[in-house]
């Protein structure tokens, strides 16, 4: 099977990110969208156009060239959470401010994460490709390292509370992970339970099975050789723990699916 071609492209993003921002603006009186995009254009000297990626609650606007974004919120950001999410995890975490109030809405500028988000490049990334391939095993790569801030021996850590494909970025080239956006849901939770997110970089979903990268086996003992070897030691009580962990945030994930598939999903990841 080729899996590209049961993974969503970007084009479909597109639809998805029209739709949202339709649907931010039709749920409040103000600000209209022209009132956003004005003040973003005065903020960033200069004018404005949404983000390819948007979320459910909020509308995002960039500036060609410029390092920093505007984003305008329904509700307000919890920045001391964001403020230690950057202390833990560096550069991973775009530094942000607020600047204020537009009628109902939040507004906050904050750093660009450059690089696309990994579902826009995810049906790319999954070719039939041997360089594509090398390119996916580095955003794996870069996934284990992104929980090497902690060490097993820390009983509950600061982990992003939807670590998944949407909130990924990465660098379209080489497959190495620029930024994690979206740290509005972060958690002090178990060590090892964001884990689940690397099974968003090795298969798609559908509305009816979870479909894996033909060469998922190699490229999860990849993640895992990258973890370990970078953490030293750990004991096989530790590895049962964190295996434990991650169990957990595939049941918290994916157990409460919409479409009645959870015991299909939940089945294909714990048999690997």
């Amino acid at each position: 099977m080729n899996i590209s071609e049961q993974t969503v492209g970007p084009e479909d993003y597109d639809v998805l990110s029209r739709w949202q921002i339709s649907n931010f603006f039709a749920s409040k009186p103000s600000p209209t969208k022209d009132e956003c995009d004005s003040l973003a254009a005065s903020l960033l000297s200069g004018p404005v156009s949404a983000t390819p990626m948007q979320g459910a609650n909020s509308y995002t606007v960039e500036r060609n060239g410029v390092s920093t974004i505007v984003q305008f919120r329904s509700s307000l950001l919890d920045m001391e959470k964001l403020e230690l999410a950057q202390q833990v995890y560096l550069r991973f975490v775009p530094p942000g401010l607020c600047h204020g109030e537009l009628g109902t809405a939040h507004v906050y500028v904050r750093n660009r994460v450059f690089g696309p988000a990994f579902c826009r490049v995810r049906k790319q990334m999954f070719a039939s490709d041997k360089a594509m391939e090398q390119r996916l095993g580095q955003t794996i790569q870069d996934f284990a390292n992104l929980h090497l801030i902690f060490r097993p021996e820390f009983p509950a850590v600061l982990q992003h509370g939807d670590l998944l494909e949407n909130n990924i970025h990465v660098e379209e080239e080489t497959g190495h992970i620029t930024g994690v956006v979206d740290w509005q849901e972060a958690v002090v939770v178990p060590f090892g339970l964001s884990l689940v997110g690397v099974e968003t970089l090795l298969g798609a979903q559908t509305n009816s099975d979870w479909h894996f990268h033909p060469s998922h086996v190699e490229l999860r003992q990849l993640f895992w050789d990258t973890f370990y070897s970078e953490v030293g030691q750990v004991s096989d009580l530790d590895k049962e723990t964190i295996d434990i962990a991650r169990l957990m945030g595939l049941f918290q994930t994916h157990g409460f699916e919409e479409n009645g598939r959870s015991g299909v999903y939940l089945e294909n990841f714990t048999s690997v």
